[in-house]
């Protein structure tokens, strides 16, 4: 019993240490001055500058579905207002012309 006890002890503080490599590697790879930059990033939006995902997506003529996964890869930023969800209108424009018209969406 205190042999599989002390393997499985041995086999956590192995995982444990692979976590905290994982997690110093990334940390590494971004500079300080960039994760402040991310930190300090806030912005706020008036209305005019944001639209609804609904008249986002009849905007670019794609699914609903399809807004939500390039939500999901951070290619458009939500902005959450309470419980509703905003984008910001230039990035909407400017996703017309990368994605729709690649798409032959016009």
């Amino acid at each position: 019993m205190r042999n599989r006890s002390e393997a499985i002890y041995q086999t956590l503080l192995a995982m444990l240490s692979l976590l905290q490599e994982r997690k110093a590697a990334q940390n590494a790879m971004k500079p300080e001055d960039e994760l402040s930059a991310e930190i300090q990033q806030v912005k706020t939006y008036s209305e005019e500058e944001l639209m609804t995902v609904r008249e986002a997506y009849l905007e670019l003529k794609i699914s609903r579905n399809t807004l939500d996964e390039l939500r999901r890869q951070k290619k458009l930023t939500s902005i959450f207002k309470k419980r509703n969800v905003r984008l910001i209108r230039t990035e909407v424009e400017d996703a017309k012309k990368w994605y729709c018209l690649i798409k032959g969406k016009s």
